[in-house]
């Protein structure tokens, strides 16, 4: 055989492994082989270089864009939209709008950060559509305050690929503004597209930890978290202990406080079917189980089970645990817990409980349990 030929035999067999190792990898991927979750959306306004954990930083300067590019960030140009604020965008101003999203991006910007001072209205929503529709590859966040008074959401929101509602303790905002966004957010629909920006700028840890918790607790949907700081980056270190804890790292919760009966009618002589779900609200895989309690475990309840369902949850996956337990006559008062042995749950959601009366067999259960068993068996 010729060299040629030898080597187009090689050529051949080379390409046909390739296209079988595809072909493995493309089916793996079709029936659900594990992937990487994707990441939160760590978005800080201000310089942000010792951080580790962010992954957009807004209004930074053209000069950072490589920087950033460099290390898998986005880098957001800034654009102002404010009545007053002179260099800003006034309401209205749909070309001036428009110029300056198609400044940042001639500029190399792979983001866009508005900052909305101001109401938006429907012209500002279409020309950010149209924007979108011109650049799909550029993401646009929006740092706004107010509710659906002051915003047309639904309109926004095929132009907007995050909205950052700025909720900031330290500003003299109430802590029920997390609670109303959210509502407003689902009734809307862009829950989903959503994050909260907290301030730093004069907050302890544990206070900003608290609002990490809050936020976790009330919107466990949401992909992330915005930080302001301008003024420099304080606790830069303490800041990427607490973002890595709430979101990027495993965070596993219950999320609906009850457990639910899977049969009827709770019998002494039946095992009693229960089952409560669980989710990893995190981005990263985390073992998950339960244990039972009959009667609050914090005031000595009784363990009648413990790491009931273990298993393992990738982040931002969720599962049902299923058991069946018996039970004397009575009332019972159970309770699954989070066997956190890893120390990764989220603290205002632990636990599910359910309150059943168990009663004895009465005499015509006992007739139909006989014929069941013994003449339409």
């Amino acid at each position: 055989m010729s060299d040629s030929l030898r080597f187009a035999g090689k050529l051949i067999k080379t390409a046909s492994i390739i296209f079988l190792v595809n072909i493995i990898f493309l089916s793996h991927a079709a029936l659900g082989g594990e992937s990487l979750p994707k990441r939160p959306y760590i978005d800080w306004w201000g310089d942000g270089k010792t951080l580790k954990n962010v992954t957009i930083v807004s209004a930074t300067p053209m000069d950072n864009i490589e920087y950033w590019r460099n290390r898998d960030v986005l880098s957001s140009g800034f654009v102002g939209l404010s009545n007053e604020d002179p260099g800003y965008i006034p309401t209205g101003d749909s070309d001036g709008l428009r110029i300056e999203l198609e400044k940042r991006v001639a500029e190399g910007f792979e983001s866009i950060a508005l900052e909305v001072e101001r109401n938006t209205d429907l012209s500002d929503a279409r020309v950010l559509n149209e924007f979108k529709a011109d650049h799909p590859g550029i993401f646009v966040t929006a740092w706004m305050l107010g509710l659906d008074n002051r915003h047309p959401y639904k309109e926004l929101k095929e132009g907007i690929d995050l909205f950052i509602n700025e909720v900031y303790i330290d500003y003299g905002h109430k802590p029920d503004r997390f609670k109303k966004f959210v509502e407003m957010a689902k009734r809307k629909g862009i829950l989903e597209k959503s994050v909260f920006a907290v301030s730093i700028e004069s907050t302890s840890l544990s206070d900003t930890e608290e609002q990490f918790q809050l936020i976790r607790t009330i919107a466990p949907g949401m992909p992330g978290i915005a930080i302001f700081y301008y003024r420099g980056i304080p606790k830069d270190v303490e800041i990427d202990a607490l973002t890595a804890k709430y979101f990027i790292g495993p965070l596993i919760t219950i999320p609906s406080d009850r457990i639910e009966v899977l049969n009827d009618g709770p019998r002494v002589d039946k095992k009693i079917a229960l089952t409560v779900r669980v989710a990893n609200i995190g981005y990263t895989k985390a073992e998950v189980s339960v244990d039972i309690y009959d009667g609050d475990p914090e005031k000595k309840g009784k363990l009648l089970r413990s790491g009931v369902g273990r298993s393992v949850l990738n982040g931002q996956e969720e599962k049902d645990i299923d058991f069946s337990l018996r039970f004397s006559e009575g009332e019972h008062q159970i309770f699954t817990v989070l066997n956190d042995s890893e120390g990764v749950s989220l603290k205002e959601k632990r636990e599910a409980t359910i309150e059943i009366s168990v009663r004895k067999k009465i005499w015509w259960e006992h007739i139909i349990d006989f014929l069941a068993k013994n003449i339409y068996k």
